[in-house]
């Protein structure tokens, strides 16, 4: 050979590439797992390219090379490796690994067909495998489903190589993995694959690869529904039961989430979740396309407050980091309408509201940019806050109005009181601040007053708070008008609630009358009872007193006073019962009482048997003692 090249005689060259041939082809038969994924790929192409045809076996060897050796550039990759470069290498793995494009439909288009398919791919060999299966004999058919059991296994090992787990194990790879989830879901969905007219074996190894596939992205992310995934994916891998072997990809996947602390974190979570992320993600995806549908043109969009008031239910209810889209986009437009609103020198009614829901949803950001954001806003706010309080306060006289027919709806006793501190912190209120105070009194009072019509147990604060807003709002001779009537309904609500005391000693009256020491809650009952009228007594006469000085406060009082509620603090029936009862007791008692004394005296002490009843007025002193000697000696 040597003799030959040096004299370059061209048999050496014709003898050399034969030798070559021979082997590359020797390493691809024994000793392929001695061959790098690159090695592999060129000897297989140089021996293509010479039009010497490869056995179906080594093409299924080699091409399950390739496959697993992409997924070594993936994991060796650096970490700065660019998102387009990755991308470059997951477009690589599809290419090899997909294995149905052939038997998609004429109607498919032969660019979309041919679209990441390799010469080495399980595409090209299932299609192979497809059209000898078509023409084949019967004595042919038990190597073609020998070979295709072969393709099929291939397929499995190569997804199951060491660098796809070791990949499940790191967790700074995680983004690279979820790529690639991404990519397979992505093409098996639009392709309907489980439609496609495949050989069973090959079908069964897509089928086991979409599973693993589905299980991972569904536990890398955590928006729910993504690309169609469920709950149930991520269920189906953990309660698989294979067989142990060590072909069992999906068996070694479920090992490698069991025995990860961060993978089973994941899990729990998922499945833990899994029933609040169906009722939550139909929502999240709303509200995510309603935030990206605001424009720069529109004024403040209800969508955003709808998102604000939703976020924090969708974020309890969901993954981790399920709502950090949502998050983003509620951050982006805070900001904005921050911003419009500082750079103004005014507010206008409709802000109040608007400004509420800012607050609300500032707070959500701990973030020290957003906290120099809430800054400015609350330096705003300083500025303009009497305009702002008057704003909050017409907003809530106005929601108090609309829902005075509803019982089912409370009186916003923690949104008054917050309003009132702001009005009390004011040094001075001008005259259309206190107009509108008076509004938000009567307002609360319509309310308060259906509600006490319908017998719907109220809250002390109210009253008090009611008060409060009158001393500010009113001249001082209406605020103690207005101070008797939320006395009268605080003093009635003490009554019930002693009622409620007293029917607590006993089912019945007899009960619990017998049960009350001393009588001691009834007699607080009446001694309350008697206090209540009077307290009414004084508020009518004070309410009376404003007709001539301040007349249309007075016929607004008229029509809204609380004094003239009586039904609400009726004695029930239970209670005159008991009182019937007592005064029967007293009655008897009284009566054992006389019966007892004439016993004592031989009823003596009565008027018609005195022993003096036939003395007269001016009887002697003798007489007198022989009435005594002949009526008193009971000897």
């Amino acid at each position: 050979m040597d003799e030959m090249k040096a004299q370059r005689q061209f048999q050496w060259k014709t003898l050399h590439k034969h030798i070559e041939m021979c082997e590359l082809a020797n390493a691809l038969t024994h000793t392929p797992a001695q061959l790098s994924a690159r090695e592999c790929r060129l000897s297989m192409e140089k021996l293509l390219s010479n039009n010497i045809d490869l056995p179906f076996n080594i093409r299924v060897v080699g091409t399950e090379k390739i496959l697993a050796g992409t997924w070594h550039d993936l994991f060796h990759s650096p970490l700065n490796t660019s998102a387009q470069d990755i991308k470059k290498i997951v477009d690589q793995m599809m290419s090899v690994l997909i294995s149905w494009r052939h038997c998609m439909g004429d109607e498919v288009e032969p660019k979309k067909k041919a679209k990441e398919v390799d010469i080495f791919s399980y595409n090209d060999l299932a299609a192979e495998l497809k059209t000898e299966k078509d023409e084949e004999e019967d004595e042919n058919s038990k190597v073609l489903e020998t070979l295709e059991e072969e393709l099929e296994s291939s397929i499995l090992h190569a997804m199951g190589c060491g660098e796809f787990f070791a990949m499940i194990e790191e967790p700074k790879l995680h983004e690279r993995l979820k790529g690639v989830t991404v990519r397979f879901v992505t093409k098996y969905n639009e392709d309907d694959v489980p439609s496609l007219d495949m050989s069973k074996t090959v079908s069964n190894a897509m089928d086991i690869v979409f599973k693993a596939m589905a299980c991972l992205l569904v536990l890398l992310e955590p928006t729910p529904g993504y690309l169609g995934t469920t709950t149930s994916h991520v269920a189906k891998i953990m309660s698989y039961k294979g067989n142990g072997g060590e072909d069992d990809f999906l068996g070694a996947l479920q090992l490698h989430l069991q025995d990860n602390g961060i993978w089973q974190s994941r899990v729990d979570e998922v499945l833990k979740l899994g029933g609040s992320a169906v009722a939550f993600g139909e929502q999240l995806k709303e509200h995510v396309v309603k935030m990206k549908s605001i424009s720069e043109e529109d004024g403040y969009s209800e969508h955003f407050v709808q998102a604000v008031n939703a976020f924090d239910t969708l974020k309890n209810g969901l993954r981790k980091n399920a709502v950090d889209q949502l998050q983003s986009l509620i951050r982006e437009t805070t900001q904005k309408y921050i911003e419009k609103l500082c750079a103004s020198t005014t507010v206008a009614e409709c802000d109040g509201g608007m400004i509420q829901v800012l607050m609300q949803a500032v707070d959500k950001f701990p973030q020290k940019d957003m906290l120099q954001v809430k800054q400015k806003f609350l330096k705003w706010q300083q500025r303009i806050q009497v305009e702002l309080h008057k704003q909050e306060a017409s907003a809530l006289g106005n929601k108090i109005l609309n829902e005075a027919g509803n019982d089912e709806a409370e009186v916003p006793i923690d949104e008054l009181a917050k309003l009132l501190d702001k009005f009390k912190a004011e040094k001075e209120l001008k005259n259309d601040a206190k107009q509108l105070l008076q509004q938000l009194v009567w307002a609360a009072m319509t309310k308060v007053h259906n509600q006490a019509s319908n017998h719907k147990r109220l809250a002390y604060q109210i009253f008090s708070i009611l008060d409060g807003f009158g001393k500010i709002a009113f001249d001082d001779f209406v605020a103690e008008s207005l101070k008797l009537q939320m006395q009268y309904m605080q003093d009635g609500l003490h009554l019930l609630k002693q009622l409620d005391k007293f029917r607590k000693l006993g089912s019945d009256s007899a009960g619990r009358l017998k049960n009350d020491v001393r009588w001691g809650s009834l007699l607080a009952y009446l001694k309350q009872l008697e206090g209540l009228r009077v307290v009414r007594d004084k508020a009518i006469r004070s309410m009376d007193s404003l007709a001539s000085s301040a007349p249309a406060e007075h016929a607004k009082l008229k029509e809204l006073c609380f004094s003239g509620l009586e039904r609400p603090f009726q004695v029930p029936e239970d209670m005159q019962e008991a009182f019937v009862l007592a005064m029967k007791e007293m009655q008897k008692s009284a009566e054992d009482l006389i019966d007892k004394v004439g016993d004592i005296t031989n009823n003596l002490h009565m008027p018609k048997s005195r022993w003096t009843k036939d003395l007269q007025p001016d009887a002697a002193a003798e007489t007198v003692k022989l009435c005594v000697a002949s009526t008193l000696d009971f000897d």
